[in-house]
């Protein structure tokens, strides 16, 4: 594998790792606002936006392994 594919890689897993800090930030408001007596939605738009950022983690390690494949071949 060349450099520049490396640091691709490395750059994709990199974002991975962000989308996951984001998700689980995300889960932790969803639990606080579980307990808190707020409005339904508050909770809703955080847990919509939580299943959005799930849904764009999930294609974007699809998006991951199809690179990651495709440098394997090379």
């Amino acid at each position: 594998m060349n450099q520049r594919m490396y640091d691709a890689l490395t750059d994709l897993a990199a974002y991975a790792l962000e989308l996951d800090t984001e998700y689980w930030r995300l889960d932790k408001r969803v639990g606080e606002l579980a307990q808190q007596e707020c409005p339904a939605a508050d909770l809703s738009a955080v847990l919509s936006e939580r299943a959005q950022l799930a849904e764009e983690c999930q294609e974007f390690r699809g998006v991951i392994a199809a690179f990651r494949d495709q440098v394997a071949r090379q």
